[in-house]
């Protein structure tokens, strides 16, 4: 991400000019119009910058968070707590039965069995095999739902990165996946983000920036030949 050659450069100082017209606006009308909405114009700002880009067409590729490795699951009185979690391929999976009574936690498909737990008491298991995995503690009923590994670019590292985005579908989102932005007000995907990449990205370059963002590409649109 610090690579120079990955940032889109050119709007860099027309950005700063434009943001500064706008903060000076703000500071001199403030008092004579307290009921223009800010973050709207703000939002309007960026999206005319990005509407001014070059219409020359930039391949893109989109990336999901990728989930965590491990996680925490109470039995309670109440029942799970969470009652779903979804943890990376490989991840481990604790629960501590803090209940008042002896627990068992059952899969359905037989992955698992802990036998009888006493109160906190705990038991832990690894899933490396994709999919949602069901089971059952008491009457509650938990899932499991195993995320594939992070996938990054193919290819040779000091390939084009370009040359090596997939053509895959972007995959439908749910709409439990969106929220409004605290700032710009905008609905938006918590866990999504669209990426264009510079011509001149190498794919260790790419791959690398998008293993420290914690990210695993799920979609793109390569260039189209010429």
């Amino acid at each position: 991400m610090n690579d120079p050659s990955l940032l889109q450069t050119d709007l860099l100082l027309p950005a700063l000019v434009v943001l500064s017209l706008v903060l000076q606006l703000r500071a001199r009308v403030r008092l004579r119009s307290p009921f223009i909405n800010w973050k709207r114009v703000l939002a309007a700002v960026v999206v005319g910058l990005v509407a001014a880009l070059p219409s020359t067409a930039r391949p893109v590729a989109m990336a999901q968070t990728v989930p965590v490795t491990s996680v925490d699951v109470s039995l309670t009185d109440a029942g799970l707590q969470p009652p779903s979690v979804t943890p990376a391929s490989g991840g481990s999976i604790h629960w501590t039965n803090s209940s008042s009574q002896t627990q068992a936690i059952v899969a359905d498909d037989g992955l698992f069995d802990s036998g009888n737990l006493l109160p906190g008491a705990g038991f832990s298991i690894a899933l490396a095999i994709a999919g949602t995995h069901t089971y059952h503690a008491g009457t509650s009923v938990g899932s499991i739902v195993v995320a594939a590994p992070a996938t990054l670019l193919a290819g040779a590292p000091t390939d084009s990165a370009t040359s090596h985005i997939p053509n895959q579908a972007f995959p439908l989102a749910s709409q439990q996946e969106f929220s409004t932005h605290p700032t710009l007000g905008l609905t938006m995907s918590r866990t999504r983000i669209l990426v264009t990449l510079s011509p001149s990205a190498t794919v260790s370059q790419v791959n690398a920036a998008l293993s420290a963002a914690n990210v695993s590409v799920i979609g793109g649109l390569p260039p189209r030949p010429r």
